[in-house]
């Protein structure tokens, strides 16, 4: 079985996604370890295959950076709903 956080292109980077709902993906992406995590966490991304469209917010993002031999982890913290919050 071959690592797929490995690849040959060290330019690109490597980013592993999970969803609230529990589905996670990798792909290749192109930017600094800060732009992609912007990109991605807490946003909603498709989770299901067409013609479906579940969205499910990332709540955690891994990057692999080849270029200095690390992986970085973001995980999205507890928001307070302050629409949720008011009503009380």
């Amino acid at each position: 079985m071959t690592n797929s956080w490995k690849t040959k292109d060290k330019t690109m980077k490597i980013a592993k996604l999970t969803t609230k709902s529990g589905y996670t993906w990798q792909t290749r992406v192109n930017g600094s370890v800060e732009t992609i995590k912007d990109y991605f966490l807490g946003k909603p991304f498709n989770v299901e295959s067409y013609p479906s469209e579940k969205k499910s917010k990332v709540i955690k993002v891994e990057i692999e950076d080849h270029e200095i031999g690390k992986r970085f982890t973001f995980k999205l913290t507890n928001q307070i709903n302050l629409k949720a919050f008011l009503q009380l």
